[in-house]
């Protein structure tokens, strides 16, 4: 009789403490930042070593959290965490064969590593990692082309933003998906460029260091527009 009430009572503490993990584990996943936007890609071997990438980052608005004029900057894509190198090694971009707001390919160094895209808005003419990417709504998206040395299969290539109007829906170390070459629909607009030839832009090998404080991204902020002001003068 004492034994099997000892069982019981261990049985119903076994039961208890397995529902307490499954409900940490049902906390900690729901807790987990989402985000409404995917980024999809494509490769093709070159010669000489090289690959050729396709990109094309969405509002699929999976998570339904998207809202009209949500906009997203400071993008990094084939991201790695602190102490890590990108993965996407040696990358070139290719800025005839990408959307117009991009205006340059640089990296990102510190607790996010990657290349980045330098945007334009009316506040960085010229282009600025600061600069606001703000989709139409559902469905618009953002392309760009390049080639790297890297040939990433699915679950190698990550993505961030690491700034946005509702910071709670950037991308943080997302995974991207990889696609066969004609799945992968690329947004058709005219490019300003669309007489020029390839232009092959290889990323700045002056990394930007990722903004560890407030303070620092309006210090950035503020330059930007005091150059901006300079040049209108």
């Amino acid at each position: 009789m004492f034994t099997a009430t000892v069982l019981k009572t261990l049985s119903m503490a076994t039961a208890s403490a397995t529902l307490m993990t499954l409900g940490v584990v049902s906390l900690t996943s729901s807790s987990v930042q989402a985000t409404p936007l995917r980024l999809d890609y494509t490769v093709e071997a070159e010669d000489e070593g090289w690959f050729k990438y396709d990109f094309e980052l969405s509002v699929d608005n999976n998570d339904g959290s998207y809202e009209p004029e949500q906009s997203w900057r400071w993008i990094v894509f084939g991201d790695a965490p602190s102490g890590s190198s990108s993965p996407l090694t040696d990358w070139i971009g290719d800025l005839a064969n990408s959307s117009p707001w991009i205006s340059s390919f640089k990296n990102t160094t510190g607790s996010h590593n990657g290349v980045t895209l330098y945007g334009r808005d009316e506040n960085y003419p010229n282009g600025s990692v600061l600069a606001y990417w703000t989709p139409t709504g559902v469905d618009d998206s953002l392309f760009w082309s390049g080639k790297s040395t890297a040939n990433l299969q699915q679950g190698e290539l990550l993505f961030s933003t690491l700034l946005a109007t509702k910071p709670e829906t950037g991308a943080n170390f997302e995974v991207a998906r990889r696609l066969e070459s004609e799945t992968l629909a690329l947004e058709s607009e005219t490019l300003a460029n669309d007489q020029i030839p390839h232009q092959f832009e290889s990323s700045d090998p002056q990394p930007v260091p990722e903004p560890t404080s407030v303070l620092g991204l309006l210090v950035m902020a503020v330059l930007g527009r005091t150059s901006l002001r300079k040049r209108q003068t």
